[in-house]
């Protein structure tokens, strides 16, 4: 939303910097000037002739020629310092170095131009650029002396105004710049940009009946400009009068259709009165300007569907929308991803899964969006179409180690473990650092475990730990396999005890490390390992269900351990194992 009433911000506080303010009240900052010069020297030498006032005119002449012609502030200032040391009565170089040192060194300036007023109190020129630095360095109180004084010097011109009621604003004093600002209407007539100001320090003050006049004032001046309508319907809806800002809406969207500020204001009056159709239709229009940036109408559309009730009920609404989206940057994958989460959303998995095809059908220069087709079509488990889609993306990205490992896996579900080898040892050649070397030998070692060469599949594993010593992947599936095969449990209970000091809230490593404790033949250890397992899983881990049966059955819990079996046969554990542990239980 656009806003144009409360929580506005006073100018200064709006500008933030020297230079943002100074354009505002129409003084433009020139040159290049670096924060934080050095001053220097421009060097005595004068041609010849040059004595008394003419060696003062040449100094500042030149200057003024570093300064606005080479943009050299450093060599500007030095001319103007020898100016200064041949009359140091002369007024313009203090106010022309003031200038010049406005954004390099800000207390500087001010002495520059505090010694320029002094010389010259009566022009309005050092006195208005004085002000302006006195604000910049905090001295709100001499400033506001400085523009009550050039008020009086020029009561025609409305900078003056501006500036003082700013500084009466920021010094916490808003009825003294509303005082001021009617001054200035008094003096030079109604001038929009003040009502404005002064509407909306009314708004701040809670003086809305006053804000309200002010505002209908703007109208009535200006009739045939939008935003005086808009500045109204905003005041009535902030109090809650809906018809009337209706009313000032329609007025402001007449005048201007396609106005943002309009469009948005809308939008947001329409979200919180509950007008749905409305509500949508305005946010369907800022997704089709071109005015608003990307990245706002993603925050927009996050908006619409953060309440999943509001998304149901309107979803083929909220499809219209992403689907604008979609046609403005097919081919930005944010934007992709955000319309295909849509779809995927609504439960149609395949048609989501289309546009992400659709988008890698022309070559990308991002891997991101191959991997999420793979992803989707693994999720799926037609490891034909992910084999097909990790070549896709191989042609694009030849040297991409993840990608090749995706392949090894890939391959090993299809129980082509040969080839499978081969991707593997292509993921190591592209590899690069210990870390991800590491990675890939455990990955090794896991396929030769498969394919029940433990010895081959124990051998990468110590090759993965060399490389890196705390991959707790390799430690807890290297522990897990030795106490499986009852195998150098001391060893496996180390490296289990590795994992945990690494990740000690993660349940399947609390697990690998009580059913190691369980092996050893340390029940009650065993016990409230898995317990903890248990109380941290959110995943209803069979495997964890059947450990925890196995150990009570092994404490003598035989009736526990049965309800244990069969909650992991609920879960998803194989028949066979838990009728073979039932029957020995006697259940």
């Amino acid at each position: 939303m656009v806003n144009h009433g409360k929580n506005k911000r006073s100018l200064l506080r709006a500008a933030g910097s020297l230079p943002v303010l100074l354009f505002f009240c129409g003084f433009s900052v020139t040159g290049g000037v670096g924060s934080g010069a050095a001053l220097r020297s421009p060097g005595d030498s004068v041609p010849e002739g040059y004595a008394g006032y003419d060696l003062v005119r040449y100094y500042y002449t030149e200057g003024i020629k570093s300064y606005k012609i080479d943009s050299d502030a450093d060599k500007a200032v030095g001319f103007f310092d020898l100016a200064i040391a041949a009359d140091s009565s002369h007024a313009p170089s203090y106010y022309q170095a003031a200038t010049a040192l406005v954004t390099v060194n800000s207390a500087s300036a001010l002495e520059y131009g505090r010694r320029a007023v002094e010389l010259d109190s009566t022009n309005a020129w050092y006195s208005n650029l004085y002000g302006r630095l006195l604000i910049f360095n905090g001295k709100y109180g001499q400033a506001r002396r400085i523009y009550e004084k050039l008020i009086v010097m020029e009561p025609r011109n409305p900078e003056h105004y501006a500036m003082l009621a700013m500084l009466y604003e920021q010094m916490g004093q808003p009825y003294a710049a509303i005082a001021v600002l009617d001054r200035a209407e008094n003096s030079v007539g109604k001038i929009e940009q003040f009502s404005r100001h002064k509407r909306d320090m009314l708004v701040a003050a809670g003086l809305t009946d006053q804000a309200i006049e002010e505002a209908h004032g703007i109208v009535e001046a200006y009739p045939y400009d939008y935003e005086g309508y808009l500045a109204l319907a905003e005041l009535y809806a902030e109090l809650r009068k809906d018809s009337l800002a209706l009313e000032n809406y329609r007025m402001a969207s007449a005048l201007n259709p396609e106005g943002l500020d309009v469009i948005g204001s809308m939008n947001e009056f329409y979200r919180i009165t509950g007008d749905t159709e409305k509500y949508l239709t305005t946010a369907k229009k800022l997704m089709q300007s071109p005015g608003i940036t990307k990245e706002i109408k993603q925050k927009i559309f996050k908006d619409i569907t953060a309440d999943r009730s509001f998304y149901r009920e309107n979803y083929f609404y909220i499809r219209d929308i992403a689907s604008t989206l979609f046609l403005m940057y097919p081919d930005d994958y944010d934007i992709v991803s955000l319309y295909a989460g849509n779809i995927l959303a609504w439960g149609d998995f395949e048609e989501a899964l289309e546009v992400h095809k659709g988008y890698i059908a022309t070559p990308r220069e991002e891997v991101e969006p191959y991997m999420d087709v793979i992803n989707m079509e693994a999720y799926k488990q037609r490891h034909d179409s992910v084999k097909k889609y990790i070549e896709v993306a191989l042609e694009r990205f030849p040297s991409d180690p993840a990608l090749y490992i995706r392949m090894g896996g890939t391959l090993s579900y299809m129980e082509r473990h040969k080839e499978a080898l081969k991707a593997f040892d292509q993921a190591l050649k592209y590899a690069e650092g210990d870390s991800a070397r590491s990675v890939i030998y455990g990955v090794i070692g896991d396929e030769f475990h498969t394919r029940g060469q433990d010895k081959k599949s124990y051998k990468y594993y110590e090759k993965a730990l060399r490389l890196w010593h705390g991959n707790t992947l390799v430690l807890n599936n290297y522990a897990y396999f030795l106490s499986e095969q009852d195998q150098q449990l001391e060893k496996a209970l180390d490296m289990a005890r590795r994992v945990m000091e690494q990740e000690p809230s993660n349940p399947s490593y609390i697990d690998t490390y009580g059913w190691i404790l369980f092996k050893m033949g340390r029940l009650e250890e065993a016990k409230a390992a898995v317990r903890q397992a248990l109380t941290l899983d959110n995943r209803n881990s069979s495997e964890l269900l059947i450990h925890y049966g196995d150990i009570l059955y092994g404490l003598g819990e035989e009736y526990m351990a049965t309800v244990y079996w069969k909650r992991a046969l609920e879960a998803g554990h194989d028949e066979e194992e838990i009728n073979h542990r039932l029957e020995k239980a006697g259940r």
